[in-house]
């Protein structure tokens, strides 16, 4: 029976992640948040390649390009609108081209066909705009062929072996035998126990992430828990080919609940894919042609190659990522835009000596510094280079926790994760601090929503490092929780708890005051009763 998916998209938190961050929001402004990351942002973003085209001429291109995406899909039902909606410039930033769908609000999915599982990372890009490709392909009907329609589930929880033949919108049910944990070459080693507890856990039909697949008759029965409808596509291979192969575009989308277009493979070397916070990072940056800049946790690259695009060639980024795969990602992004003025180099920005004279680079950087005069992100030179204070502009971008991705379906951070990313962040920008010139700028940017990540960790810099706070500019959004924020929500809340704690004490401390003075009165009576009695 098919049925319209109703929606109710919410990111869980788990208790680890959520009681820190209710140190900083109420509850009802973490359950807005919470509501907001499982949707896709409301527009969509690219950067003009500004040393070969304009924003301005890229959004015409852009114009055009997305109508014609836009024709096997029909006619947009608004007149005068390319069925991916409005596209124009952003009216603060030059070189950013922002795409606002005609309909942001999620839409109904009548699923056909057979069905299609993919992981929750695959399904993420799908929201976004992307096509499936091979990787994200978990299960699928049996006998799917290439050119067959799909209905595309998402397993919030990835549970499913990869291979898995599915069944799921026509029994509403989850497979043990097809899932992680429950599958080994002898299932006799499965105890009854453990498949009776799992296909009890597959009959509750309550959600914790989002859409509850509702049908049009209310006797039918749920998805089961964690299981999302995001769409329909064609399916590119067959069945044998997507559960087998290692790459490869596997099912081009046709409807999507969140419209949104895709944008990657389009115009290459044009423009590259980046979202509208990360593209303001290079303009608070402000690069300044001659100087040298450096990026210092870089891959993929789109800070790195901003900063040389917004420099036109003149001057030098310095890329800093801490693997080989990482530091190819960043030196094939600078290639294809056609810039000369970067280098790559392969090094963990958290023990780059930052101060002591002279200092040379670790031989694990040597092995890929790159000179721009060499062929820029061509080839590899070794090179000695001096890291105490060379760099008069540096951008930060360290690892965290990644809780302002969107959509984000779930949120998978271990706890211990949750709790030493801060103090790793504080390390690099200690290490910043050294490699910064004197009068510098330093611009440190994260993709969280943890404020322990962010305005308390800028708070600690200002108290520890030699640093002060510049007014950031261009200001294209509200401004972040204030010191005095934290005081109130999280330093605030245990200083008050602490000052119950000290109450309580003295309270015990009086009470146990007024009890002695109680048993010393009735030992004083006690010895004048014996008085009395002696002299009697």
């Amino acid at each position: 029976m098919a049925h319209a998916a109703a929606l109710a998209w919410r990111t869980h938190l788990p208790d680890h992640v959520r009681q820190p961050l209710l140190r900083f929001y109420e509850e009802d402004e973490l359950e807005r948040v919470c509501n907001a990351l499982a949707r896709p942002p409301a527009h969509s973003c690219v950067r003009a390649n500004t040393v070969r085209i304009s924003g301005e001429e890229l959004a015409g291109r852009m114009r055009e390009e997305l109508e014609r995406l836009a024709v096997r899909e029909g006619p947009s039902e608004h007149a005068g609108v390319s069925r991916y909606g409005e596209v124009r410039v952003h009216e603060v930033i030059g070189d950013a081209v922002v795409i606002r769908p005609d309909e942001h609000d999620a839409r109904e999915i009548l699923p056909e066909g057979r069905e299609l599982v993919v992981s929750r990372r695959c399904a993420e890009a799908v929201l976004r705009g992307s096509h499936i490709f091979i990787p994200g392909m978990m299960g699928c009907s049996p006998h799917t062929a290439k050119g067959d329609v799909v209905t595309v589930l998402c397993d919030v929880q990835d549970r499913f072996l990869r291979g898995a033949s599915t069944h799921i919108l026509s029994t509403r049910k989850l497979d043990p035998k097809r899932m992680k944990g429950f599958v080994s070459n002898h299932m006799h080693e499965v105890s009854d126990e453990k498949k009776q507890q799992f296909r009890l856990n597959n009959s509750k039909l309550s959600h914790l992430y989002g859409d509850t697949n509702r049908s049009s008759d209310a006797s039918f029965p749920e998805l089961p828990e964690g299981i999302v409808v995001i769409g329909k596509g064609v399916m590119q291979v067959d069945r044998r080919v997507a559960m087998s192969a290692k790459e490869g575009l596997g099912c081009i989308m046709t409807e999507c609940i969140f419209r949104a277009p895709p944008l990657n493979g389009l115009l290459p070397g044009l423009m590259y894919v980046q979202n509208f916070p990360s593209i303001v990072v290079g303009h608070v940056l402000d690069p300044q042609p001659g100087e040298r800049i450096l990026d210092m946790c870089a891959s993929p690259g789109g800070k790195t190659t901003h900063a040389a695009a917004i420099m036109q060639g003149e001057g030098s980024v310095t890329a800093i990522d801490r693997t080989q795969a990482k530091a190819a990602v960043i030196r094939e992004n600078a290639q294809h835009l056609g810039l000369k003025n970067v280098w790559v180099l392969k090094g963990d920005s958290s023990s780059i000596p930052p101060v002591g004279g002279n200092v040379p680079l670790p031989e694990e950087l040597e092995v890929d510094a790159v000179e721009p005069s060499g062929g820029g992100v061509g080839g590899e030179v070794k090179k000695k280079i001096q890291f105490d204070e060379l760099f008069d502009r540096i951008i930060l971008d360290p690892p965290c926790t990644a809780l302002g991705l969107r959509p984000r379906l779930a949120v998978d951070i271990p706890p211990i994760e949750m709790e030493r990313t801060p103090a790793y962040q504080r390390r690099m920008m200690h290490v910043a601090v050294g490699l910064l010139k004197t009068g510098g700028r330093l611009v440190y940017s994260t993709c969280t929503i943890n404020p322990e990540e962010n305005e308390c960790n800028v708070a600690w810099a200002l108290k520890a490092l030699p640093l002060k706070l510049l007014r950031a500019s261009p200001i294209v959004a509200k401004p972040g929780r204030p010191e005095s924020d934290r005081q109130r929500k999280g330093e605030g809340k245990e200083k008050k708890e602490e000052e119950q704690k000290q109450e309580q004490k003295k309270e015990e401390k009086e009470k146990k005051e007024r009890e002695g003075k109680q048993w010393m009165g009735k030992g004083r009576n006690n010895l004048q009763m014996i008085k009395r009695r002696t002299s009697e």
